[in-house]
């Protein structure tokens, strides 16, 4: 991922099943996910953006370096569960340049939903 550009991805975590548990706070995530890899090229602020492009879905966001854990928690990166259904998450994190990490849409009680997914990425 270059600074400046960009990514964002549409879809419907109805198409996946439930693999990834993103635990925010004590609250568990066990609704259907899915999972984006962000390479960044140089070193930067990250910003990640998570709407619920309906007004049931309850989106849950975590990021982390530790490639497809099954469990997402604080201890191995960040995550957000704070607005509701039919709103967003956000969070905010420092990239390393050439280093991996992981970004998991997820929901909380077997939810599934409609979400756009924005990256964007300022370099160093």
């Amino acid at each position: 991922m270059a600074p400046g550009k960009p990514f964002t991805s549409t879809g419907n975590t109805a198409a996946f099943t439930n693999y990834f548990g993103a635990y925010c706070e004590k609250l568990g995530a066990s609704g259907r996910d899915t999972v984006f890899k962000v390479l960044p090229e140089v070193a930067g602020k990250v910003t990640v953006r998570l709407t619920a492009n309906d007004e049931v879905f309850d989106p849950v966001l975590a990021v982390s370096q530790s490639e497809c854990t099954v469990f997402v928690t604080n201890k191995d990166g960040v995550c957000a569960n704070y607005s509701g259904p039919g709103f967003g998450e956000e969070l905010e994190v420092e990239a390393k340049g050439g280093v991996p990490f992981w970004v998991y849409v997820d929901a909380p009680k077997g939810g599934d939903g409609a979400f756009t997914l924005l990256v964007t990425y300022e370099g160093e």
